[in-house]
């Protein structure tokens, strides 16, 4: 009977508030080294390459963990 609750378990992990700042904003370093114009492109690329952090990092802890079944929305 246990194992057939684990296999029924759901486990939701979320971020509400902040995430979108968190990938959008600067730090401190990247607004020494970037100039004024160079900031609208570098956010764009920065966002892409911050989510897809974010993805990596889920999809090692599936593999890890070996959770076979998951929904990941982006």
């Amino acid at each position: 009977m246990r194992n057939r609750l684990m296999e029924q378990m759901y486990c939701y992990v979320g971020d509400v508030l902040g995430f979108s700042d968190m990938v959008t904003a600067l730090t401190s370093e990247e607004e020494k080294e970037l100039a004024p114009e160079q900031i609208a492109t570098f956010l764009a690329d920065a966002r892409a390459s911050r989510v897809n952090s974010w993805v990596q990092l889920v999809i090692k802890g599936l593999a890890k963990y070996r959770i076979l079944h998951y929904h990941l929305a982006v």
